[in-house]
């Protein structure tokens, strides 16, 4: 893990956009892997499950699957360094793994890694005007832990308390 760095909190882009469930964490050296986006695109859409888990053991990338369209689009943060303590406090699920970002840019994507999109992404073009689905953030080149927090107003514990809720999971107290 890199040295401790100097808190920095990084917002989603605004207009950061991803109509679907899946998100890719990577880097635009797609974790030093020498794989190209092709590659990639194409382990994860096999979804061969012990071709997805030499990915996530080498670090170079974490796919993501939420139950909602746009889970993280408009109220998501890139927190560098420590959460606060009430942000420490308040979460209540978290999801946490490695990632290699030996060239200093993270890569947030939308979608399972369509090959196009991603090469152009991790390529340096700049996201597409009216169509970000990627964002690049630089941060010092190293291995990082990503811990992705949900707190009760995330959309994805709304919808997973509505389920609860709908099969009867969850007694009111009166």
């Amino acid at each position: 893990m890199p040295e401790p760095l100097t808190r920095q909190l990084i917002p989603l882009a605004e207009d950061f956009f991803c109509d679907g469930h899946y998100y890719l964490l990577t880097s635009t050296s797609l974790g030093g892997s020498g794989l190209t986006a092709e590659e990639l695109s194409n382990v994860l859409g096999q979804a061969d499950e012990q071709a997805i888990n030499n990915l996530l053991m080498r670090g170079i990338c974490i796919p993501l699957f939420f139950d909602g369209d746009c889970a993280l689009d408009g109220h998501t943060a890139i927190v560098l360094g420590n959460l606060t303590e009430p942000e420490e406090h308040n979460w209540i699920a978290k999801l946490a793994w490695k990632l290699t970002i030996p060239c200093g840019k993270f890569v947030i994507h939308c979608g399972r890694g369509d090959a196009d999109e991603l090469a152009y992404a991790i390529a340096g073009n700049p996201p597409e005007p009216n169509y970000r689905i990627f964002q690049i953030i630089d941060v010092p080149p190293g291995k990082y832990l990503v811990q992705i927090c949900a707190y009760l107003s995330s959309m994805t514990v709304q919808l997973s308390l509505k389920e609860h809720d709908k099969h009867g999971n969850l007694k009111k107290e009166y």
